[in-house]
């Protein structure tokens, strides 16, 4: 029933695995592929005293083809703490000096990166910061949409991190979701694509 029956409630559609299961399965459907976020949390990536900036995503590499990024330079993660970079972050460092914001050159293969994660509170106030290795392994090449400024993390490691994040948090609803997906690419096709 709606207002006038008086259950006036609201259903939010959820991402997980299930939904996952049940997009891929409509007919036209040929890839979803999910990422998951950090949500209610500042990600900054740091070399030494500079810092950058990138959107961070946790998603299961083995989709990467599917999603038609291809690897400029580098070599593709192996192990937990590695990553794929969009081509763009490397423009996005800069240092801090009174005040003033000035860019830096970073090399996104050779130069050691930190995650800081920094959580805030309702009243946001900041309310804790950890800090994790992440090793870039490879670039992507350049393309004309979002993807550029993309660091893309194991789903593993996202959940590792979303753990730690989550045992300082209060409120349930401010949690890091580490079961559900934040946004999802759906490809569609004709029959025998």
């Amino acid at each position: 029933m709606g207002a006038e029956g008086g259950n006036n409630y609201e259903k939010k559609a959820v991402l997980d695995e299930l939904s996952i299961g049940k997009i891929s399965k409509i007919i036209g459907v040929k890839n979803i592929i999910p990422f998951m976020e950090f949500r209610n949390t500042n990600v900054e990536i740091n070399r030494g005293k500079d810092k950058g900036w990138a959107q961070i995503y946790g998603i299961d590499f083995k989709d990467i083809e599917k999603l038609g990024f291809k690897i400029g330079e580098g070599i593709f993660p192996m192990n937990k703490n590695e990553a794929i970079a969009g081509s763009g972050i490397a423009e996005q460092f800069y240092r801090e000096k009174r005040g003033e914001y000035n860019p830096v050159k970073v090399d996104l293969l050779k130069d050691k990166f930190e995650l800081s994660f920094i959580q805030y509170n309702s009243e946001n106030m900041e309310e804790d910061k950890l800090v994790k290795k992440i090793n870039i392994t490879c670039v992507l090449t350049p393309s004309f949409d979002m993807s550029n400024y993309y660091l893309l993390i194991s789903k593993e490691y996202f959940i590792e991190i979303a753990n730690l994040l989550n045992k300082n948090i209060k409120r349930s609803e401010e949690k890091i979701p580490i079961n559900k997906y934040s946004i999802a690419e759906v490809q569609v096709g004709k029959e025998g694509d």
